[in-house]
């Protein structure tokens, strides 16, 4: 993945990080405005759902993410932890001594962040969890065992050998009995879409993704699925005469 393709996914956080950093200004020039406090917090919990929303889009894009994107998107994380949602909580607490906002966090908040780091830097972890607990803030990404995996394009080795027999079967079905019946020809038509598909799916993950109209059918497929209606709607090949009449 390119690294412009990556930050990319982050336009939406840079963005209100920055309209996070003129508020806070604003709020230090205002003499502690109590109106700026609440527009601050807003805009803070759209600023660490948009990096957890990065993660989410990042995790799931058919895009292989090389191993320093993971670390540098762990880093991050574990910078958002620190400088960003424990400051900001920081400056939340001594907001509320002064004028009773009654702000608390929602109990699953952070969570895929927390997830990200606990997968990756589990000393990190067992440190932030410790820090976010004495500022009585959600933990539950930290303490689940659910991982939060990125996708790093590995080959998909049952993938492969299933689509491996798959296109060996199919090919000896063609060479070893007759296509003489519409059937027969339709069975072997999908087993070598599925087995082409599986072998390059498995091969090139899921960085293959396809949207095309058929019958007035909106299709939009990623990885194997894709392969097989390439594969199988565009297969080159001309469809052999069938004598109905055999058996």
């Amino acid at each position: 993945m390119e690294k412009n393709k990556f930050d990319s996914y982050f336009n939406e956080f840079y963005s209100l990080q920055k309209e996070y950093e003129n508020l806070l200004t604003k709020f230090i020039n205002s003499n502690g405005e109590y109106k700026k406090i609440i527009e601050i917090h807003k805009v803070a919990t759209k600023l660490f759902s948009a990096f957890e929303k990065a993660i989410c889009e990042i995790t799931v894009n058919p895009e292989i993410i090389g191993q320093a994107y993971i670390e540098d998107l762990v880093d991050s994380a574990i910078n958002i932890c620190e400088s960003g949602i424990l400051e900001h909580w920081n400056f939340i607490s001594f907001a509320d001594k002064k004028n009773d906002l009654k702000i608390f966090p929602n109990k699953n908040s952070y969570g895929t962040i927390q997830r990200l780091i606990r997968t990756y830097n589990k000393e990190e972890s067992k440190r932030l969890l410790i820090m976010f607990k004495e500022k009585k803030l959600p933990t539950k990404g930290f303490e689940m065992k659910k991982k939060h995996k990125l996708n790093k394009g590995k080959t998909n080795k049952l993938q492969l050998i299933v689509g491996i027999v798959a296109f060996i079967t199919s090919g000896l079905l063609i060479y070893l009995t007759p296509t003489n019946n519409g059937l027969r020809y339709l069975f072997i038509r999908i087993l070598v879409s599925i087995g082409s598909g599986m072998i390059i799916g498995g091969a090139f993950s899921n960085r293959i993704k396809i949207k095309f109209k058929y019958k007035n059918l909106l299709i939009t497929a990623a990885g194997t699925s894709a392969m097989f209606f390439i594969i199988y709607f565009y297969n080159p090949a001309s469809i052999p005469a069938i004598n109905a009449a055999a058996p």
